[in-house]
């Protein structure tokens, strides 16, 4: 079930950065004030909490939203 939750974290990532080109960075820096979280996830192993993965996903899919108002 982790990997499952992680392979859709980085999937939405990737789809948001490419529709906005904001770096993973910044997305996570923006939806929850880290940084580093992808990162570290990615290169560590992180763990995260389940209130972490509601926070991104909330975040990123308002974006995905917006970002397709935007380019219709």
């Amino acid at each position: 079930m982790e990997q499952e939750l992680r392979s859709r974290l980085f999937e939405t990532a990737e789809r948001l950065s490419s529709l906005t080109g904001m770096s993973e960075q910044t997305i996570s820096q923006r939806a929850i004030k880290d940084n580093t979280f992808f990162k570290r996830v990615r290169e560590n192993g992180a763990g995260f909490t389940v209130k972490t993965y509601d926070r991104l996903m909330e975040w990123m899919e308002r974006e995905l939203e917006r970002a397709h108002v935007e380019a219709a």
